[in-house]
């Protein structure tokens, strides 16, 4: 499983990830859920709840699912999980990211300030891990 931060809103990350699919040529179903997160304002957690993403890949049994979390009291971060085969996987996340306007890791310094500069940390060494 690998789950890494992404510097797109959920919307624009499915619109792309939808291209990126019909570009690769796999067949794909889409669905829509719920996943719920913890947010925490003057150290008392809430749970919250996020609209989900969710695509089932046939091509290496894959899931991959997007979703936003505000950890914070201000600002989102959009979170893209991904199991199943890891070479399918690598192969998806590197045309993925190919498609995009800007790396998926390069979050502007507005979105870091607005969601806290260590929540997104690290970012692009876990994007690079998970491409190799």
């Amino acid at each position: 499983m690998v789950k890494l931060p992404v510097c797109f809103e959920p919307r624009s990350a499915a619109t792309a990830l939808r291209t990126t699919l019909e570009r690769l040529e796999w067949e794909y179903t889409r669905s829509d859920d719920v996943r719920t997160f913890t947010q925490v304002a003057l150290v008392i957690p809430f749970q919250r709840a996020a609209h989900l993403f969710r695509y089932e890949i046939r091509h290496g049994e894959l899931t991959l699912e997007l979703w936003a979390e505000t950890p914070g009291s201000s600002g989102s971060v959009t979170w893209l999980q991904l199991t199943g085969d890891a070479d399918a996987q690598r192969e998806l996340l590197a045309a993925f990211s190919d498609g995009l306007p800007r790396p998926p890791w390069k979050f502007t310094l507005g979105q870091r300030l607005r969601v806290g500069l260590l929540t997104v940390r690290g970012a692009r060494k876990k994007w690079e891990a998970a491409l190799t």
